[in-house]
């Protein structure tokens, strides 16, 4: 099962969606794990979605 990315708390922060080259945080639904990324938004959220699947995560949230 692929990991669902969400930007709610992304946007709630920023008042945008998040796109672009930057660093890029995301983390678990809990809380408890953070994953950091240096890239565009879309290598980071697949590199995301890649770790959260092996480690069977299934929600993980866009950061800053």
């Amino acid at each position: 099962m692929k990991a669902e990315i969400r930007t709610d708390r992304y946007f709630a922060a920023y008042g945008k969606m998040p796109k672009g080259f930057g660093h890029w945080a995301f983390e678990t639904e809990k809380r408890d794990k953070m994953y950091f990324y240096l890239g565009t938004y879309s290598e980071a959220k697949r590199e995301a979605a890649a770790r959260a699947k092996a480690e069977g995560i299934d929600i993980m949230y866009v950061g800053s």
